[in-house]
This record gives structure tokens, sequence and C-alpha cells, in this order.
């Protein structure tokens, strides 16, 4: 059955160090794909302007949506 994680809240209140910190403790599989917004628009896009922002935001939905409908688990990241 798969499974989705959603790490969600507010800017700087430490999602990635949890989910880095996660890695590094291998409480994380690294085999379980992981949609991450800040990443798609920084390293993907190039960085933060309000083009690129909607840009990640309709890749990160595609890519959940696709994960959805082949019913494989995924990590996301708000």
């Amino acid at each position: 059955m798969p499974t989705l994680y959603v790490l969600g809240g507010a800017n700087g209140v430490g999602k990635t160090t949890w989910y880095q910190t996660g890695i590094e403790n291998n409480a994380i599989n690294l085999e379980l794909p992981f949609i991450n917004l800040d990443t798609i628009i920084h390293h993907e896009l190039g960085g933060y302007t309000s083009e690129n922002i909607a840009k990640g935001e309709q890749l990160a939905k595609e890519r959940m949506a696709t994960f959805i409908k082949e019913k494989e688990g995924f990590y996301n990241r708000k």
C-alpha cells in the first residue's frame, strides 16, 4: 500500500532540518521519492521569483498526481 508523508508548517520551523536528520539517522528511506517545493524552485527553476513559484507549485502538483495515480508512496514537503 502506498504511503504519503507530508511535512507541513510555516517557513523556518525546521521541516528541512527534520528531514535531513531523519536521513542521517537512517529513519527515512532514501528510495522513497521526495517532492520539495523549495528544491524545485531553487535548484530546478533557478530561484525565487513569482513566476518560478507558480511553476514550482504546478510541477509539485503534477509529480504528486503521478505518484498517486501510480499508487506509489512519496514524501512531500510544502
